[in-house]
This record gives C-alpha cells, structure tokens and sequence, in this order.
C-alpha cells in the first residue's frame, strides 16, 4: 500500500512538472564564448537583473517558471552596457547572431515577437526617413546653419507625424494584444490625453494584467491630475544654492511658467532663446518661470544656467529621469512646460516659439 502511494505521489509530481507552463531562453551570440548573461527588466526607471546564466561552449540557457502574460524582458552581457530586448512567451525561445548589428540579431520561437517585429517592418518607412534626417539635422547643427536646422524640424515633424498617426490606428486595430499595449506605452508621449484615455480604454479585457496596460492608465492618471484647468500640485525642491523651495512660493501674483529642462537637452537649449526673450519683455507686466532641471551634475545644470542667460528661479533634485516634480506632473519628454495663472491653475501645456510669446502676450499686453 505504502509502495503504491508512494509511486502516485511521484507519478503526481512528475505531470505537475511536465505539465506546467514556462519558458525558456537559448542566447547563442557569435563572438561571445564565455561570461555571463543577465536578463534583465526596467522598472520604476532602474534596470533590475531577474536571472543569469552562465555562457558555457558559445550557449547560455535561461529556464523560467510560466508568465501570464507575454512581456519584454532584456539581455546583457555582463560587464557590457548594451542590452537588447525579446518578448518572451511560455514557450522555448532561441536567439542567435550578432550583437554588434541588431538587425542580425534573430529571435525565434516567440510569437509575440513575431509579432512585434511585422509592426517594426511596417514603420520602417519612416524610420528610414527619419535616420536619414537626422544625420542631415546633426551636420546642420555643427555648422550652424540655423535656416536649414528649422527646415528640418518641420520635415521631422511631417514624416514622424505619419508614423504617430500611423500607430495611433494600429493600436486599435490590434487592441486584444499585449504586444500592441507595448506599442502603445512605448509610443505614449506622443499623444494628447485624450488620445491616450481612448487607447487605455480600448483594450481588450483579456489583457487588463499586462504591464503595459497597467502603466498605460497609471499614465492616463497622472496626466488627468495635472490637465488644463486643474490646480497645480505643490512640491519642494532645492534651489542653485541648496536651499529647499516649495513651488507654492511662487503662486499668487505673476503667471508663471514651469519649464522642464535640462543642460544635457539640444532642444531645451535651443528653445531657451526664446524664453528669455519672454521673460525680459513681460517679467515686469506679470510673468515669471520656474525652471527645473532634470539634470544629473550639478555643475553642468550651473553652467547651462549661466551660458544660456537664465536669469529665473531655478529648481532640481539632480535625479535625472526620476525627478520628482516631473514625475508629479507626468513628464516623460523635454522640454515640457506649464503655464499656471496668479491663482496656480494650469491654463497651457507645452507652448514654444512663437505659440509661447503670443500666449503671454494675449495674457498682459
């Protein structure tokens, strides 16, 4: 009797493990012969290694207890840098080619990344176009060609605008997928809210548990908190002297400008032209800014300061991306601005050039 249960238990065991879901993940690089891989994910701004596997005879193998749901997870060689992503799915995924060109890097045995990769091909179109512009836009930076630099933001503009509108409708054509949920919050920053609510609202409930989705409307959130026509939300920050300032201090007189920037940001630095010339034309007639910085040293956030002539209150916590006022105010791209009144109520977002002086100028003049 005892030798019968025995066996059941084991035969009971054995289906338990044969049966259950999970996946795994062959890594087999050219070049790459002993080390160690990381697999990695990006959570709340920081890489967090989940796994390792040790390189042996050119392979390493990740074995995974099942997932619920298809996701993006990264491998990185261990004392590099780079890393690049696969979507994983319970099932047994290879990868193999070169690491130094990612396009000869090939996945298989991943439907999702299939998947992902028939949507690459799709906008790769415009990716192209967009490659090609920007190495054009570089060489007009260098030599300073300001005329030819403003005609290639407006083309970038035109042919990224075809890829955004492009997505925007493969996002709901392809609504019941966690790998268009990734698509989506990969892509958010640029959309309006509305946009945004109607792509979180739009996806299939077989997917609620996706990350992506979940962070898709953790977005949608914040972004509501902070919309036209809400009051401002407080928060304390140093100033250039270490002191702790709370943004409260500056509500109850002037409209004030809040520009997220940072020394390191080409585009921020080129728009700061434009709002110092605001700032000295309208800073006695009732307009003011509170710059902060989503710099990282504090001596280039100083330096930026003084180069570019900005001579407005100044705030940061030098923590980069994870800065807390932009994360109060759902920032995910700069520059980004908002325009609060004398009460601290948010009337505009992200106003540039012209649009930015002749809303101030509508405002006081």
């Amino acid at each position: 009797m005892k030798k019968k249960l025995y066996l059941g238990i084991i035969t009971l065991l054995f289906i338990s493990c044969t049966t259950q879901p999970q996946f795994t993940l062959t890594v087999n690089l050219n070049g790459v012969s002993e080390g160690m891989y990381y697999l990695t994910v990006r959570q709340d701004g920081n890489w967090n290694n989940i796994d390792s596997a040790e390189i042996i005879d050119n392979v390493a193998v990740f074995h995974r207890t099942s997932i619920d749901l298809p996701k993006v997870l990264f491998i990185q060689l261990k004392g590099q840098r780079s890393r690049f992503p696969v979507f994983v799915e319970n099932s047994n995924i290879e990868v193999v080619g070169d690491p130094s060109v990612s396009k000869k890097v090939e996945i298989s045995g991943s439907t999702s990344q299939d998947e992902y990769n028939l949507y690459l091909e799709k906008v790769k179109i415009y990716d192209d176009q967009l490659q090609e512009l920007y190495a054009e836009y570089r060489k007009a930076i260098e030599e300073k060609n300001n005329d030819l630099v403003a005609s290639l933001d407006k083309k970038y503009e035109e042919i990224n605008g075809g890829k955004v509108d492009f997505t925007y409708n493969y996002i709901f054509e392809n609504s019941a997928s966690v790998v268009t949920a990734y698509i989506a919050f990969s892509n958010n920053y640029y959309y309006e809210l509305e946009q945004l609510d109607a792509i979180a609202s739009a996806f299939d409930p077989s997917i609620d548990n996706s990350v992506y989705v979940k962070d898709l409307r953790e977005r949608v959130a914040t972004l509501k908190s902070v919309d036209i026509g809400k009051k401002f939300i407080d928060f304390t920050m140093n100033d250039v002297n270490g002191n702790p300032i709370a943004l409260s201090n500056f509500i109850g007189e002037k409209y004030i400008l809040l520009d997220f920037w940072a020394a390191w940001c080409g585009p921020c630095r080129r728009e700061n032209p434009n709002i110092v010339a605001i700032y000295n034309d309208y800073k006695d007639k009732g307009f003011d800014v509170v710059g902060i910085s989503l710099d990282r040293k504090k001596e280039d956030w100083l330096k930026a300061i003084e180069d570019d002539k900005l001579s407005w209150n100044h705030l940061s916590d030098l923590a980069f991306w994870k800065n807390a006022a932009a994360k109060l105010y759902g920032v995910n791209s700069i520059p980004h601005s908002i325009l609060l009144d004398a009460e601290g109520v948010i009337i505009a977002k992200n106003l540039k050039g012209e649009a930015l002086r002749n809303k101030i100028a509508e405002l006081l003049d």
